[in-house]
């Protein structure tokens, strides 16, 4: 991996990973070992990291489903801004390496039997695994400006939140999404007249995009 110079000191990473991964990995080993640790558990991904590259700020791993990455990018975000670290490194990765969840959610009906996702499409019938991983490098942008880096985007602004009480906890709540829109508007200075793309999380079912839709129509609306 190779990482700009001026990354090294008050910088730090935020990963994001999904914990049966790692569980999948390690079930097979014969035998615990004194640094089994090191490799086993979520939390010492972002540490093991910060130990190679020698990063001194926050260094923490984040798993909150399908958000895990954007929650990294919440968190880091808020370091940056508080002056907490100077630059940090923030990605997401998922490998399904046991079929455990895949079992799951097809057994729940939330996985395409036609292996085709159909986000938005009456003939949705669930989203298909892809494995996958991605890093950003973020700074303020002054900082960015001053080393010469190459700005690809800017973040104005990120919002958090949980939907609460619902009907259950895989069920998506059209209130508590339109918050979260209409807070990333109001953190970012801006309404929703300077939208100009869209993404959702889409995940080809009827219970999850028509609730998608609703918390736009409400967060456009208002």
């Amino acid at each position: 991996m190779n990482l700009p110079g001026n990354l090294a000191g008050r910088t730090g990473i935020a990963p994001a990973l999904a914990p049966e991964a790692i569980t999948a990995a390690v079930g097979a080993l014969p035998l615990t070992q004194a640094y089994t640790i090191v490799g086993q558990k979520l939390n010492m991904i972002a540490a093991n990291a910060s130990q190679a590259f020698d990063f001194n700020g926050p260094a923490f791993t984040v798993d909150t489903a399908c958000s895990s990455a954007l929650s990294a990018l919440h968190g880091t975000t808020l370091h940056l801004r508080h002056g907490t670290e100077d630059a940090a490194l923030v990605g997401g990765v998922y490998v399904q390496l046991d079929p455990t969840m895949m079992v799951c959610f097809s057994r729940i009906g939330t996985l395409s039997f036609s292996d085709h996702c159909r986000p938005f499409q009456a003939a949705a019938d669930g989203f298909v695994f892809a494995e996958g991983a991605g890093m950003v490098a973020l700074k303020r942008l002054g900082d960015a400006q001053r080393d010469g880096d190459r700005v690809i985007a800017i973040l104005r602004g990120v919002a958090m939140n949980n939907d609460g009480r619902g009907t259950g906890p895989l069920t998506p709540n059209a209130t508590g999404q339109a918050a979260a829109i209409a807070e990333a508007w109001r953190t970012a200075g801006c309404d929703r007249t300077s939208v100009g793309l869209i993404e959702a999380h889409a995940i080809a079912t009827p219970a999850g995009d028509g609730i998608g839709l609703d918390a736009l129509t409400s967060a456009f609306a208002s």
